[in-house]
């Protein structure tokens, strides 16, 4: 008995060390699509040809990066990006919904915005582009001109709401 607990211990560490180097090598493999499907989408986007037939490679090898790594939020913002690119906003909004759930961002917030500007849902917008605004400032250059003015009336009365609700009790003024 002695004999075979001696061996168990180390045969189990040899499978979890085998499954961790499984997982590294997965998660790796994930990472560098994820990489190589950003820096062909800048490139696109750079060189102004969004051709559609490497938007859906693109779509295809984020499908396998997500498989590979289910909890990366770059993965399902990328692929939402792709899906917004290919002009269907259905599909960029579930994902980037998705990856909100995943790991809200503002940066999310604001692609969402742009999916409903997109689909002519501007109230929709303005309440996503105020909301990623609120958090980060830096994102107001993000929203569309037209909306700009609703968008910013729209973060002062979260930053009104925000500063009624601070941990020190209401304003009272």
């Amino acid at each position: 008995m002695k004999l075979a607990l001696r061996f168990l211990l180390p045969a189990l560490l040899a499978v979890g060390i085998l499954a961790q180097v499984q997982r590294a090598a997965d998660l790796t493999r994930a990472q560098r699509l994820c990489n190589m499907v950003e820096r062909r989408t800048l490139a696109m986007l750079r060189g102004g040809d969004l051709d559609k037939a490497k938007l859906r490679a693109h779509v295809a090898a984020l499908g396998d990066a997500q498989k590979l790594d289910r909890a990366d939020v770059a993965i399902p913002t990328l692929l939402g990006s792709q899906h917004l690119m290919l002009g269907e906003l259905e599909l960029a909004r579930k994902v980037y919904l998705a990856a909100n759930r995943l790991e809200p961002r503002p940066e999310i917030l604001v692609n969402l915005g742009k999916v409903s500007y997109s689909a002519a849902q501007e109230k929709r917008a303005v309440r996503y582009f105020a909301r990623a605004v609120a958090l980060d400032p830096w994102l107001k250059k993000e929203v569309p001109e037209s909306l700009r003015k609703a968008v910013a009336e729209t973060v002062n009365v979260l930053d009104a709401l925000r500063r009624q609700d601070d941990a020190d009790g209401a304003d009272e003024d």
